[in-house]
Order: structure tokens, then sequence, then C-alpha cells
């Protein structure tokens, strides 16, 4: 065990000396938890860069998303658990990308047409994936979960249009689909794909991004919840390569990444409310954030 790398309380990381390139590529989530705010940290993470980045609970997929757009990665390989989530990255890569983004952009964003939209069942892949993307830019705080609500008020009092950026959205859409042949995404549990590359003869040169649900707000946030943290550490002790793991700061998370030899860092970042709060980087090495 490497006990001795890690304080009970690690000093937290400032961001202050950190400095991002300009070119940002986006999710058209807008996630719970959504990890645009880590893509610093990113940059020096996969320097130099690699083969491959696996994001095993995708969610948005921020984190892929700067990856290849900034060829940190030459490739990545993504699965979501999530039907409606994997239904807009299905879409977005290997389906009618184009007829998304038309719906996108002539989507007139009213209560009725948002409710009426949630509420009646999606006849194709397609239209789940619209269907999701609104829901998702409309819900408070990006919530799909089942009894989320929908906003009212909204940003400066724009109520449902103060997250609806039809042009935006469809453009951040055209760039995750022009990188589609360096992108291979699967509907799958992301804990069942680590244990086939913890177990199978993985390249050094993959990294790994896991973002999973929380251990105190994966319930509230999201429909697909359920996860054992303790078995999820233990595989991601055994993945080769590089290692790299977000979650809520608390005793327990701290404790099972002690147990599997893995650090931990601090590290600020804003909430959806716009609250500053800590969140924890784990790993198995921080040479790369130490020494910068």
């Amino acid at each position: 065990m490497n006990t001795g790398k890690m304080s009970r309380s690690p000093a937290p990381i400032s961001t202050v000396s950190l400095t991002a390139k300009r070119e940002h590529f986006f999710s058209p989530f807008r996630y719970p938890g959504g990890k645009t705010w880590l893509t610093p940290f990113i940059i020096r993470w996969l320097s130099p860069t690699v083969d491959c980045i696996v994001e095993p609970f995708t969610g948005g997929g921020n984190v892929s998303i700067a990856a290849v757009s900034l060829d940190l990665a030459k490739k990545a390989f993504l699965t979501e658990k999530d039907p409606n989530v994997s239904a807009v990255w299905r879409v977005m890569l290997n389906g009618c990308c184009g007829e998304l983004v038309e719906k996108v952009k002539s989507f007139e964003i009213t209560e009725e047409n948002v409710k009426a939209l949630i509420r009646e069942p999606a006849a194709s892949t397609l239209d789940l994936a619209f269907k999701t993307i609104v829901h998702n830019r409309v819900s408070h705080g990006g919530v799909i979960a089942k009894g989320a609500g929908i906003l009212k008020n909204g940003e400066s009092g724009r109520g449902l249009t103060s997250r609806w950026y039809p042009e935006t959205l469809a453009a951040r859409i055209d760039h995750i689909n022009s990188l589609k042949d360096r992108f291979s995404f699967n509907e799958a549990n992301g804990l069942h794909l680590l244990k086939l590359f913890s177990e199978l003869p993985t390249p050094e040169t993959f990294a790994f991004f896991i973002d999973p649900p929380y251990s105190k707000a994966g319930r509230r946030l999201y429909d697909h919840h359920e996860m054992d943290h303790a078995e999820l550490f233990r595989v991601a002790a055994k993945l080769p390569g590089r290692l790299l793991m977000t979650y809520d700061d608390s005793a327990y998370i701290k404790r099972l990444a002690r147990e599997n030899d893995l650090l931990v860092r601090h590290i600020p970042m804003r909430s959806v409310h716009h609250v500053e709060k800590y969140e924890l980087l784990i790993s198995r090495d921080f040479s790369w954030l130490d020494n910068a």
C-alpha cells in the first residue's frame, strides 16, 4: 500500500496558473457534473498525447471531446448506460446527424411545445436524441431524471429560452460528427467495460477518464445511478496506462482511494448555480500536475 503518499486532507489545487488553449469544444449537453471546467487539467494529464482515451461513463463527454478536438488523444472509446443519452451519441456519430441539426434549428421553444415533446413517446432513435437534447437544455441544472422539472424563470427571466442556443448547439453537434471516425461509442455498462480492459492486454498508451455517478448526488441527478463504488475502485486500480477519476469530496471515497493505493487531490469547481465547491481528482500519479 502506498498510504504514505496521500494525506487525509490533501491541499487544494489552485487553478490560477492553469491556462487552457483557446480552442475549447463543448458538448451539446448541459449535463449535471459536466467537466468543461476540467479542460486545463486534462491538457496537462494528456501530455504527452495518448493513442486512445476511454470514458466509460460518458454523459456529456466533454473530456473526450476536448481530448480528440485538441489532438491530445488519437481516438476516444465511449460508453453510456442511459438509453436517452446514448441515443444522442449514436445519432451524432453514426446516424442522422444532419436531420438532428435541422430539428434543433427549427424547433420553437415554448412551454406548450416542450411539454408536448417530453410527453410524447419517441418513434425513432433520431426522435429520442432530439427529445433528450431539448429536455436536457430546458430542465433545472440539465437534470433529466424522472421527476425533474423544467425551467420557469431561467436566466435573466428568459424562461425556457435561456439555455436554448440552436445555432451553437447545431455547431457543437456538427463538430462532433466531423470527428466521428475518431470516436467509438457503445451503449453499455461502464463498470463491465472497465473489467474487460483490466483483464485484456491493453496498451500502456491508453488513458482512462472515469467520472461515475457520484456517491452522494447520483441518486438525485440520474436515473441510472446504481454503482458499486468499492468494486469500481478495485477495477480502476488494475487498469494499465494513465488513470484519472473525478468524484465528490467524501470521506468514503477518500478511504476507497487509500485502500487501492491511489492518490487524491482537491480541486475547486463551480456548480450549475455558480457556487464554488471542491471535487476530488484521483490517480496513481500526479507528477503531471505537481511538477508543472
